[in-house]
């Protein structure tokens, strides 16, 4: 990732949502998911309330998971 000129954050960022992705998985392994709602299912637990999260920051949140789950889960098999 360094040499592709990738941020030490965004290098970050992509281990944590690898991390938490494999909590959420326990003892699966990413060659055994092979649903979409299984994917979705994880990305439904970073969605928050309005009362959890005022400003709605989870939208972020969100779309860094959602971002991770389709450039690690889709385009690997495409």
């Amino acid at each position: 990732m360094k040499y592709n000129g990738v941020s030490e954050r965004h290098q970050n960022n992509n281990l944590k949502a690898t991390i938490s992705f494999s909590n959420f998985l326990g003892n699966k392994s990413l060659k055994e998911i092979h649903k979409k709602e299984e994917n979705l299912s994880y990305l439904q637990t970073k969605i928050k309330s309005k009362e959890d999260d005022p400003e709605q920051r989870w939208i972020t949140t969100y779309n860094d998971y959602l971002f991770f789950v389709v450039n690690t889960m889709l385009f690997p098999f495409l």
